[in-house]
């Protein structure tokens, strides 16, 4: 460390010849030595405030890096560092690579520092050197990560199946296990930055807490890194899971808007299950339903008695009781809707064509089952849609096989 270099010659990095631009070029070097000697001095003034040093370097072909007289650092050295040693190996030049000085604090000074290189060509006659250094400190980051926000936030929600966590920096080692809703792991995460996205199976009506497992392995990126404390204030959140989406009609048949040359029966089916369905809740042209059949979401049956022609207007009592099953229930706002009722109505172009009543090998369904079936013609020149179209076998029960949502052209 005390070495007198007062002769040596002064220059700027890069040193180097035939390879790299700028700094020190070192015209003499090629088939006359092998070796570069290096020094100079810089100044820590708190060492204990530097938690990592790093080398960024370019070179070729070899090096070795003292610091305060303790060797940090060698790439391709030879087995003596004599004046006219070279490298162990070749390596082109072209590019800095990063390396970790680990323990700096057991070879840094207070003060005046040096640090030593000496590099190394592969050959005498090598057409090309450089050395490039550059050390970069860390100052140590004591503080852990936080959470800085979460969505949503603590309170009643209607759903948590979808949590956005961001960090107040970057961390690592985030798991999907790592968060729970009552002690059920998320599903999936998602990383981009600082925040993250938790997927869970949707939660129960009622109390859900969100917490942090205690084996996580959430870390940040500080050296060494700092582990996120799950028990720190705050980090258990309470929500409760309400439902505030009332019941809405979902399929209603006959269709709406439809001519019928009678009307018997309505078919009404709830978005879920509810509850107070009563047979006067329905209204016809203001007349009650006299008969209801249905439970949960439905579908439930409404039967009429004759119902006048014309323009017939469904509308649904407003005493009516008709509510979800939510801890606070909320109640079916309503729907009206209208046919036109004309007994002298054309009929349909559709035909029953054919039908199988006991079906054993003939034709099988979507489920490969030889179900019983029945074929419909369209004789007619323009397509019909069967929607809200029934068949039965009971003329007390007119809707009992409703057709779905088919097209006869």
């Amino acid at each position: 460390m005390n070495f007198d270099d007062s002769s040596w010659n002064v220059g700027s990095t890069p040193i180097r010849y035939g390879d790299g631009n700028g700094g020190t070029v070192l015209d003499d070097m090629r088939g006359n030595y092998t070796t570069v000697f290096m020094r100079r001095t810089f100044n820590v003034s708190n060492v204990s405030e530097v938690s990592a040093l790093n080398l960024n370097v370019d070179w070729d072909d070899g090096y070795s890096i003292w610091i305060n007289g303790t060797l940090v650092h060698s790439q391709n050295p030879p087995t003596t560092h004599t004046y006219d040693a070279t490298a162990s190996r070749s390596h082109e030049s072209g590019s800095f690579v990063s390396y970790e000085l680990t323990n700096p604090q057991s070879f840094l000074l207070e003060g005046r520092n040096t640090i030593a290189i000496q590099v190394f060509n592969v050959i005498l006659s090598s057409s090309d050197l450089l050395m490039n250094p550059e050390l970069i400190s860390i100052a140590p980051d004591a503080d852990p990560p936080v959470v800085t926000s979460i969505t949503p936030p603590p309170g009643n929600v209607r759903d948590l199946s979808r949590i956005v966590v961001e960090f107040s920096e970057l961390v690592t080692g985030v798991s999907a296990s790592d968060l729970t809703i009552n002690g059920r792991p998320a599903l999936a995460v998602q990383a981009s930055g600082a925040h993250y996205t938790f997927t869970f199976d949707s939660a129960t009506l009622g109390s859900a807490t969100l917490a942090w497992s205690a084996n996580h392995g959430i870390r940040d990126t500080a050296n060494p890194p700092n582990p996120f404390d799950q028990t720190a204030p705050g980090e258990v959140r309470n929500y409760m899971v309400v439902d505030e989406i009332p019941p809405v009609i979902t399929t209603i048949l006959p269709a709406p808007n439809m001519t019928l040359r009678e009307l018997q029966e309505i078919s009404v089916t709830f978005s879920e299950t509810v509850t107070g369905v009563n047979a006067a809740d329905l209204l016809a042209g203001g007349t009650p339903a006299n008969f209801v059949k249905g439970s949960g979401p439905g579908p439930y049956h409404f039967t009429f008695d004759s119902v006048p022609s014309g323009t017939l207007e469904l509308t649904w009592e407003p005493g009516h009781a008709i509510a979800d099953l939510a801890a606070d229930p909320n109640a079916f706002a309503g729907y009206s809707w209208s046919y036109t009722i004309d007994p002298d109505a054309s009929d349909s172009t559709i035909n029953i064509n054919e039908f199988v009543a006991s079906n054993r090998s003939g034709l099988t369904d979507e489920d490969d089952e030889a179900s019983d079936w029945i074929e419909l013609f369209n004789f007619g020149d323009t397509d019909v849609n069967l929607e809200g179209w029934s068949l039965t076998d009971n003329p007390d029960n007119p809707g009992k096989f409703v057709i779905p949502d088919r097209t006869i052209p």
